[in-house]
């Protein structure tokens, strides 16, 4: 049921793009630049439509694809969710554009205990997997409730933002990073589609378990570092300080490499007792999977922050063009990988695929002039990867036995990288000296 239930998932995600469709990034930095415009209602409405058209499409494929006909009802299920809660979360542009993170705390906590507490109450009474989903698109659509009372508060769209010209420009501004998410979605759920085809239900529930699920939650902060700084960023280059803005980014960057590189190996270290304990022990098989794609975790922390600068310097197609050839490169690998390989095809080609994303993303913006006259070096970041590579490898061939080699693997770690370490240390307690709070740094 698991591996039913990741494998609709995964066709949903296909679609996203038509959902996120990267307007919340560019909807929050235009609103940090400039409080008093339109922006949400504006960036909304082109939202609305987006969902529409993702949810009405994904629906006409799983009703008229024969290989999804069992399924069709609960992708379609999934993919009405997916647009609700989506939608929902757009009220997160008003609370970040005025670093109110508090807010978006609460609204995010509450409809995750909501969403929580129905689904167990589902189980409870019908452990069907298609119970689940339609408690889950119920309590999306309560989850509108808070961008509804925000959206009443918001300036109407008046001039040039208004009708179809307003959203037109809009859908100009988000283009390049709704092909940025395209190419995302495809690497990030193609896997568990074509592994769907070529092994066991109960095999892609385990890899779903350890990639989807772990990882996910591995990389989740970096979300919030990246939306916590957008607003942030985007208001000192609308006041003129592009040159201070430059320099905290880039000790922001190397500090949240920093802190990727250490949360990526602790969820290595932890993988056993992670997916026993949330899971069971059925799902032992997918911890060496887990390990492995720990490493792939400490890239995405690389390249984040760097897309993140590009949208900042609006080069956000750049990201766009990066994605696209690691797309193709990711789809040719994936079927010879998984038919001869199985599960482990799956994490090869994903590793080869993230790892040309970063070497693209640095050569892009490190070998730009405003970098190069900065004297940047690479050498924390080269640091950092050497450290976290050599740890994930001795794990994986657990040199020893496996709790030496978890000893061996902080050791090596926290030789290489420890001066990178100590620098994160350092800057963490000097916000709490100075009683700053953490979030927006």
């Amino acid at each position: 049921e698991l591996g039913r239930f990741n494998h609709a998932v995964a066709m949903v995600g296909l679609f996203s793009v038509l959902i996120d469709f990267g307007i919340m990034p560019i909807a929050i930095k235009t609103l940090a630049s400039d409080p008093e415009s339109p922006a949400l209602r504006l960036y909304g409405r082109l939202k609305l439509i987006c969902s529409g058209i993702g949810v009405g499409i994904l629906a006409l494929v799983a009703l008229f694809s024969k290989g999804l006909t069992a399924d069709a009802w609960l992708i379609m299920g999934m993919g009405l969710y997916l647009g609700l809660n989506d939608l929902g979360s757009f009220v997160s542009v008003a609370y970040r554009s005025k670093g109110e993170f508090w807010r978006e705390t609460v609204f995010r906590t509450s409809t995750s205990v909501l969403q929580l507490g129905i689904c167990v109450g589902a189980i409870l009474v019908d452990p069907r997997i298609e119970a689940v989903v339609v408690v889950l698109v119920f309590a999306a659509a309560l989850g509108l409730i808070p961008l509804a009372i925000e959206w009443s508060r918001q300036p109407p769209v008046v001039g040039s933002y208004a009708g179809w010209q307003g959203i037109g420009t809009a859908f100009g501004q988000c283009l390049p990073l709704a092909g940025t998410i395209l190419t995302g979605s495809i690497y990030m759920n193609f896997d568990v589609i074509v592994l769907a085809n070529h092994v066991s239900m109960e095999e892609v529930g385990q890899y779903s378990v350890a990639v989807k699920t772990i990882f996910g939650m591995m990389i989740m902060p970096l979300g919030f570092f990246h939306f916590a700084t957008l607003p942030v960023y985007a208001s000192r280059i609308a006041g003129g300080e592009e040159e201070a803005m430059r320099s905290e980014w880039l000790q922001g960057f190397l500090l949240s490499s920093c802190f990727g590189a250490v949360i990526s190996l602790a969820t290595a270290l932890l993988a056993g007792p992670l997916l026993w304990c949330l899971f069971g022990r059925e799902f032992a098989p997918a911890v060496p999977v887990l390990v492995v794609f720990t490493l792939i975790g400490f890239m995405f922390y690389l390249y984040t922050p760097i897309s993140q600068w590009l949208l900042l310097r609006g080069r956000q197609q750049i990201t766009f063009y990066i994605q696209i050839p690691a797309a193709l490169i990711n789809i040719i690998l994936l079927y010879p990988c998984v038919i001869r390989w199985g599960l482990w095809g799956a994490v090869l080609a994903a590793f080869v695929t993230h790892l040309l994303i970063v070497m693209a993303n640095v050569i892009v913006v490190f070998a730009d002039e405003e970098f190069r006259n900065a004297r940047v070096r690479l050498r924390p970041l080269l640091r950092l990867a050497v450290a976290i590579t050599g740890a994930i490898a001795l794990l994986s061939f657990e040199a020893g036995g496996q709790h030496l080699s978890k000893v061996w693997a902080v050791l090596a770690f926290a030789v290489v990288a420890h001066g990178e370490c100590l620098d994160l240390i350092r800057h963490l307690r000097s916000l709490l000296k100075k009683g700053e709070p953490l979030g927006v740094h």
